[in-house]
């Protein structure tokens, strides 16, 4: 089981769209910079393949700021041109 968040900007587990972004990953954890825009420091994070292979992802999102993209992820059809993070999974 992997719990993520998603963030106003679709990004999730700190993986964000500034970065590439590879299903192809081979470490099970990475170290993330923040993008300049965030008020954080870096992060440490699990890979794509890894929150992949779970055999159940779930999402808590809350707040009303949220709505816009959580239905941007839900519900675009792919094929994506520049995937959000969160689309991803």
């Amino acid at each position: 089981l992997v719990l993520l968040g998603l963030g106003k900007d679709g990004h999730t587990a700190s993986l964000f769209q500034e970065h590439r972004i590879s299903d192809k990953e081979k470490r099970w954890v990475m170290a993330v910079e923040i993008p300049p825009s965030y008020p954080t420091t870096n992060r440490i994070t699990i890979s794509l393949p890894v929150i992949n292979s779970a055999r159940q992802v779930v999402y808590l999102v809350s707040g009303n700021d949220k709505k816009e993209i959580l239905q941007k992820v839900l519900f675009a059809k792919p094929p994506f041109e520049n995937p959000l993070p969160a689309q991803s999974v």
